[in-house]
């Protein structure tokens, strides 16, 4: 699943068929989570026939609670924060979804090993981005930790990335969260911070602060390692890690300080009717290792540039 407003849903073909490709041999129910308000957008985006994709749109009630908990997060929009109450939108039989984030998330590989994972009792699956040191050891963060500030802060920053993240939808039925305790967090977060102008960094540090201990990192052995996220494989790893990438990304996403988004690079075609000519890159600006990612991005933008 994901969720958007107008401005990114012209993305989500390029994603899709990026799915299509990678996982062909498996039969994909991909939701779009949106408003309502887009239904050109959401008809282009019927009309496409995928060979083993059934694409589903929800349109998402009392909008304007998500926009509550959004003003509180900074510059992201309400659509940002959909996932929240997913279990409360689908089909019941469902046990478990991926999230992924509209337009800078795309998937490579094969999913297998996280998306059916065991959730080991947890909420959520996802890619750890910060741990604390306890007895100069890292350690995870715990409920407790949100009264403690320089943990709170760090919390309220984000502990696991959410460009991608597998949701358990049969635990979420069972804790039963609404939208309400949601926006009732938000403000409570809001005043404990002491009304800042942002009281958490977007979707990510609001769910880091509601699932702080709730969450279980996808990793290859019981070491704490920032830089393994095959599932969630952030491209400033090329800018700050020395050491040769040893797995290969499954699902890349398009973060980082010196990283712009795939639809703003300057490619050898421009993509009229996915890019706009404000605020172009060069692929100069990048390490070789990132342009690689981009080519693949441009090579299903191509294909799919006259549907959108």
């Amino acid at each position: 699943m994901t969720s958007c407003d107008k401005n990114l849903m012209k993305f989500i073909p390029i994603q899709l068929a990026a799915i299509e490709t990678h996982l062909l041999n498996k039969k994909i129910d991909f939701y779009l989570f949106h408003d309502g308000s887009e239904s050109v957008e959401v008809n282009k985006l019927k009309a496409i026939a995928y060979k083993n994709i059934t694409f589903h749109d929800i349109v998402v009630k009392d909008t304007q609670l998500y926009e509550g908990i959004a003003k509180r997060g900074g510059d992201w929009c309400g659509a940002a924060y959909y996932s929240l109450c997913a279990h409360q939108y689908l089909p019941a039989k469902m046990d478990r979804i991926l999230y992924i984030d509209a337009g800078d998330v795309l998937i490579v590989d094969d999913i297998d090993e996280y998306y059916f994972a065991d959730f080991e009792g947890k909420s959520l699956i996802a890619t750890s981005i910060a741990f604390k040191s306890k007895d100069d050891k890292p350690a995870l963060f715990t409920r407790d930790d949100l009264f403690v500030k320089p943990y709170l802060d760090r919390i309220a920053r984000g502990i696991f990335n959410s460009g991608s993240y597998v949701i358990n939808l049969n635990k979420m039925r069972k804790i039963q969260y609404t939208l309400k305790d949601y926006n009732h967090w938000a403000e409570l977060i809001y005043e404990s911070c002491g009304r800042p102008q942002q009281a958490f960094f977007g979707d990510q540090g609001f769910l880091s602060l509601v699932f702080v201990d709730d969450v279980k990192f996808f990793t290859h052995s019981q070491e704490f390692d920032l830089f393994y996220m095959p599932y969630n494989f952030g491209l400033w790893y090329f800018d700050k890690c020395p050491k040769k990438l040893d797995y290969k990304p499954a699902i890349i996403h398009f973060i980082g300080d010196r990283i712009f988004k795939p639809w703003k690079g300057k490619y050898q075609t421009f993509l009229k009717n996915i890019q706009t000519q404000d605020d172009l890159h060069d692929f100069n600006e990048l390490q070789p290792e990132q342009i690689e990612y981009y080519k693949i991005w441009y090579k299903y933008a191509l294909t799919e540039e006259e549907v959108i």
